[in-house]
């Protein structure tokens, strides 16, 4: 394991950050409940020199699962695609 002592400052400007950006968040939503309530039913509205939008969008997915279930005699793994990351993530020591 590497040392960041040195950088000890920075991770906890970043935890700061994080916290500060959920409290950010859960503003951020109750204004927008706030303002989906004032729309009701309707698609667009109008405050000053701002336009408010929200239409209802369809999305068609496709059902893996559901496709492998049926179809258990096709061999399904060409179609699978596997990614690699580096899951990013600071948390207090013990």
């Amino acid at each position: 394991m590497v040392s960041l002592s040195e950088i000890g400052s920075t991770i906890d400007l970043y935890k700061a950050l994080k916290e500060n950006i959920k409290v950010l968040e859960t503003d951020l939503s109750r204004c927008e409940q706030e303002i989906k309530a004032a729309l009701g039913n309707n698609e667009h509205g109008q405050a000053g020199n701002w336009v408010v939008t929200w239409k209802t969008q369809k999305r068609r997915t496709f059902d893996a699962k559901a496709y492998a279930e049926d179809h258990k005699e096709e061999d399904l793994s060409p179609y699978y695609h596997e990614s690699s990351f580096r899951k990013f993530e600071i948390k207090e020591a013990r």
